[in-house]
């Protein structure tokens, strides 16, 4: 490990409120600090000894499911947001189009008909802040099938009852509430169809 050159792959640890440190290959911060409730920063461990490492596995053990932040359906929504947290619609958007981490665009229409290889399986995204609120828009990505059981939209915030699901991610929620926040205020704001 010594020795390495700045920027170089090296052993980190990411512990999500609690979750299973997970390893993986280090990439270069980003230029702002983490945000409210997408968990703590990485530890860059630059030493040979991994004690602390090992320590964190031996307590939470490698299949630690995360605690997600309680919520209440009523009717048709979540009313209140998840974790009190307050949506950053930039940073919505920025999820919306993520082929990896929302992915919301294989499935919907999103709002800017330049973007490509669009779904057409969901409603369109434009005009969505019109026809439900963000508490409608809230508890259909946090589990759609409590409206309707046979939805093939995703659950983006539940961890039980799911299948073929990568042994990395169990137990692990696909957004976080803060990004589940996000999505929400940048949907909401797309009142024009």
């Amino acid at each position: 490990m010594g020795g390495e050159r700045p920027g170089a792959a090296m052993p980190v640890l990411a512990d999500r409120a609690g979750a299973a440190v997970v390893a993986s290959t280090f990439r270069p911060p980003p230029q702002t600090p983490p945000r409210k409730g997408e968990g703590l920063p990485r530890l860059m461990l630059l030493g040979e000894a991994v004690v602390v490492g090992a320590l964190l596995l031996s307590v939470c053990g490698p299949g630690t499911a995360l605690a997600l932040e309680p919520y209440e359906v009523v009717g048709d929504a979540i009313p209140r947001p998840l974790g009190g947290f307050t949506g950053d619609p930039a940073h919505g958007e920025q999820l919306v189009r993520d082929r990896e981490r929302g992915n919301c665009l294989i499935c919907h229409q999103g709002a800017d008909p330049r973007e490509p290889f669009q779904g057409t399986i969901g409603p369109p995204l434009a005009g969505v802040g019109a026809r439900l609120d963000a508490g409608q828009i809230r508890l259909k990505l946090v589990d759609a099938s409590r409206l309707n059981p046979e939805t093939v939209m995703p659950p983006y915030f539940r961890t039980e009852g799911l299948r073929d699901v990568s042994p990395q991610y169990r137990g692990k929620p696909a957004l976080s509430a803060q990004e589940i926040e996000d999505v929400v205020a940048y949907l909401a704001s797309l009142k024009t169809p």
